[in-house]
């Protein structure tokens, strides 16, 4: 599950390293839990979105399902023949917005998908003025509702560790760790992360600000490392993960196409194989029934 330092990171990718604004949409598929957007334009690529999970372009293509879902129908129908013309993060949350259109067309109808990587996930199609035309969960909250024909809206935004208030986030009754994770939306690895570096208890209710301000300024000047440990995609060499194994990658796109991308599709076809193997078990059972039976008199 993407961090929203993962967010950040991997959109600054697609849209440097793997340069996917101005490509055109092909196909839009959903196969299991995700939705794939054929690109060309420079090359092939497949945009894998994976609502409550991951954002990144895959080199492993998946078998195209017979019978397209009707939310993926619906992404083909708007977004068929547009180019990506942006992709950013929504402030520092887990929530990539892309907008696709036709460059130098200020009079046609864009359209935003917005997916988001936090709790359960979703994935919202939007006209360009946010209203809502489907979602692949229609949900409703006391703050916000994603509802067809609905004005799309991100959840209450959060502070953020690069334009942190220190008086708010310091109360002097909760844990600084948590205070960090949960008001700065960073999890605990990083909370942690930051608390080791700035060399405070975690447990502390009120950390020096100075040392709080340090810890979070060395986080943010850690250099790019990718990686995949313990079943996670991060982007940083962390202290929090010392001693742990690490499978280091160029990109943080490349770790997230390994873990998610050619893992899922290696499943794939172990379950092929599995299934194959069922059915040559079946038929050699019934052959050899066919062959212990005794022949009738006639």
């Amino acid at each position: 599950m993407f961090s929203s330092f993962d967010v950040k990171i991997i959109i600054d990718e697609l849209k440097n390293e793997y340069n996917i604004v101005g490509m055109k949409v092909d196909k839009v598929y959903k196969i299991g839990d995700e939705v794939r957007i054929k690109l060309y334009g420079r090359g092939r690529k497949d945009l894998v979105l994976k609502p409550g999970i991951a954002l990144f372009a895959t080199s492993y293509p998946k078998p195209a399902p017979q019978h397209p879902a009707g939310f993926a129908m619906q992404l083909r129908k708007h977004l068929g023949g547009l180019r990506i013309l942006g992709i950013e993060q929504v402030g520092f949350d887990r929530i990539a917005k892309i907008e696709f259109g036709l460059f130098g067309e200020e009079n046609l109808t864009k359209y935003y998908v917005i997916l988001e990587l936090f709790g359960d996930g979703n994935l919202i199609l939007t006209d360009d003025k946010l209203t809502i035309i489907g979602a692949l969960s229609q949900k409703v909250w006391s703050t916000r509702s994603v509802t067809t024909r609905e004005r799309y809206a991100p959840p209450p935004a959060m502070s953020s560790p690069y334009e942190v208030d220190l008086e708010e986030l310091i109360d002097g009754e909760t844990e600084i760790v948590r205070r960090l994770a949960n008001t700065m939306n960073i999890g605990g690895i990083y909370a942690e992360e930051i608390c080791l570096r700035a060399g405070i208890d975690k447990r502390d209710h009120s950390p020096d600000p100075d040392m709080v301000r340090e810890g979070i300024r060395t986080l943010l000047a850690l250099p790019p490392s990718p990686a995949i440990v313990n079943g996670d995609v991060v982007p940083f060499d962390l202290l929090v993960h010392e001693g742990k194994e690490r499978q280091a990658f160029s990109t943080l796109n490349e770790a997230a196409d390994e873990l998610y991308g050619k893992h899922e599709l290696e499943q794939i076809a172990k379950k092929e194989v599995s299934k194959k193997e069922k059915q040559l078990n079946k038929l050699e059972r019934l052959s050899l029934i066919h062959i212990s039976e005794p022949t009738r008199p006639y």
